[in-house]
């Protein structure tokens, strides 16, 4: 008979924490308004967001910051005279149809108010523990803007955060302010982070620009137990010397930042680099990988992304015949391989001639130095068209195993513009031409003048990824955006054997998780007459049906 606990794990694995997964795959194409409770919308789907201003707004993930378990996500957009204002609302997220966001309780999240300046502060990205503490920080920074922030988690055992949170209330203790002092056109950005020189601690990356006139150029601070234990919490990223962050430099006539270290394109468990730079006559994306500090491998004060030997990192180059936007993405593992692969894109005349371009991660490192778009063979990497806005990872949506693609798309009309989800899959032709046909992905009709989708993580606890949906140019309360469950076909034991997930396959880990309930007594175990005995003959039928393979 089952017990009480088996029955409890078995509903776990089956149902997750905000109940039981959308098993029906996504369409090949539906209306992102059927989310919204006047169209029918019931929470089972997704959830609409809602707010009470016309402020433009975007969604983005603002990682684990009280430490439960669930992602949380961030609404932020320009408040009156551009004062930044960002709501931030826990997760999990499941089962109410629409969320006001200027109705959330100290229970369900917080609002941040940017500061007494008046500057514009609230582009928000998740960067993880940089204090070492264990629990997860975000940043916010912005255009116009002459600082960064990072507001440290708080996790079980912390008074938590107060309803309403002021930036200008930072003191070291709950957050650090990176700042040049007396420089008034100091211009300082913040990316999503990852642990770069592999002392278990997640590092700082962005862009700085000493004045209007200066090329932006980027910079890693390293994460230390102790950060912001000043008595401002006040860092000059700027003044950070060797073996306290690295300065990324390029060539004279560029201008870029770090866009991002949170991914791993060489599969050595250390974080890689990002960096972004255009000048007027190329664009140059690098992935500088990441160090250990363990093995003695260190960081220059300086580093030249001309240097990059592909060893050490590579550059995606566009040329002079490239005179477009250009951009690149943190990755996920797109096509399964293990190692994550990186994401870069090149606008089009038009939203349906954007050309993305995806460069598999390899933990031989063994990258040339420069990749052009026409080394890509579809052994190493592919090209896309169709690509639309700002394609970037967000996740593993229908829980194949494979990271998905997301895109916006400008389509121009209000009503009428369009998302794409490339799925993950493990061979692609070398180029092709996206078609968004329910098996090579889907597309989601919007509201907006020029959706933008992004990566939230399993919100709701079933299993799938989960994605966002907004547009911060865009004024149109009193809808700000939306979140979408993942969905798909899940695979369940595909007989008595298949005791271990990943389910549908015979392993080493049914055999691990037989041995477990076997020696604990558990019915799983139990899989021969007499019943309750767990004696050879349930281990001569698990061998058995374990030979047997699936059907």
């Amino acid at each position: 008979m089952w017990d009480i606990v088996s029955t409890v794990a078995l509903a776990a694995v089956a149902g997750g924490a905000m109940g039981g997964p959308l098993e029906t795959p996504f369409p090949s194409s539906f209306q992102l308004r059927d989310l919204e409770p006047s169209f029918g919308g019931d929470g089972t789907l997704g959830t609409m967001l809602a707010g009470s201003t016309s402020d433009p707004a975007r969604i983005v993930s603002a990682g684990d910051i009280d430490d439960d378990g669930f992602p949380d996500i961030a609404v932020d957009y320009a408040g009156p005279g551009n004062r930044g204002r960002v709501h931030v609302l826990y997760g999990p997220f499941g089962g109410a149809a629409q969320i006001s966001v200027d109705a959330i309780d100290v229970a369900d999240g917080f609002t941040i108010s940017g500061p007494s300046n008046g500057a514009y502060a609230s582009a928000v990205a998740a960067i993880g523990d940089i204090n070492g503490d264990g629990v997860g920080e975000f940043s916010l920074s912005g255009f116009g803007i002459a600082e960064a922030y990072v507001l440290f988690g708080r996790g079980a055992g912390s008074a938590g955060f107060p309803s309403s949170f002021d930036l200008d209330s930072i003191d070291g203790t709950n957050g650090i302010v990176l700042r040049r002092p007396g420089t008034a056109t100091f211009r300082l950005s913040l990316g999503e982070s990852g642990d770069v020189n592999g002392d278990g601690i997640v590092d700082l990356v962005g862009g700085v620009r000493d004045n209007d006139s200066a090329p932006l150029r980027g910079y890693v601070v390293f994460g230390d137990p102790s950060l912001g234990s000043s008595s401002s919490g006040v860092i000059d990223p700027s003044t950070v010397g060797a073996g306290a962050g690295v300065s990324i430099v390029a060539p004279e006539g560029f201008s870029g930042l770090v866009r991002s270290a949170d991914s791993d394109f060489d599969g050595d468990g250390i974080n890689d680099i990002i960096t972004e730079f255009t000048s007027a006559d190329a664009r140059l994306h690098s992935v500088i990988f990441g160090r250990d500090a363990a093995a003695g491998e260190t960081f220059p004060a300086e580093l030249d992304v001309t240097e990059l030997s592909g060893s050490d990192g590579f550059t995606f180059v566009f040329g002079p015949q490239f005179t477009r936007l250009t951009g690149a993405d943190s990755g996920g593992d797109v096509n399964g391989d293990g190692v994550e692969d990186l994401v870069v894109w090149l606008r089009g005349s038009s939203a349906n001639s954007t050309w993305m371009y995806v460069v598999y991660g390899r933990e031989d490192r063994a990258f040339a130095s420069e990749i052009e778009p026409s080394d890509l063979n579809g052994s190493n990497g592919f090209a896309a068209r169709n690509a639309g806005e700002y394609p970037k990872v967000i996740g593993d949506v229908n829980a194949d195993g494979f990271a998905d693609i997301g895109m916006g798309r400008f389509i121009g009309n209000k009503g009428n513009s369009e998302i794409g989800v490339l799925y993950g899959q493990p061979f692609f032709d070398d180029e092709f031409t996206i078609a968004f046909n329910g098996e090579m992905g889907f597309r989601l009709t919007g509201l907006f003048e020029s959706d933008q989708v992004v990566g939230l993580g399993d919100l709701n606890g079933d299993g799938f990824d989960d994605f966002g949906v907004s547009d911060a140019s865009e004024f149109f309360s009193p809808l700000l955006g939306y979140i979408v469950f993942g969905r798909g076909e899940i695979a369940g034991p595909c007989s008595a054997a298949d005791l271990g997930e990943p389910f549908g396959a015979l392993d080493i880990a049914d055999v691990v998780e037989f041995l477990r309930a076997f020696g604990a007594g558990e019915p799983g175990a139990d899989l021969a007459a007499p019943m309750g005995a767990y004696d050879i003959a349930d281990v001569v039928e698990f061998l058995r049906l374990f030979g047997e393979g699936c059907p």
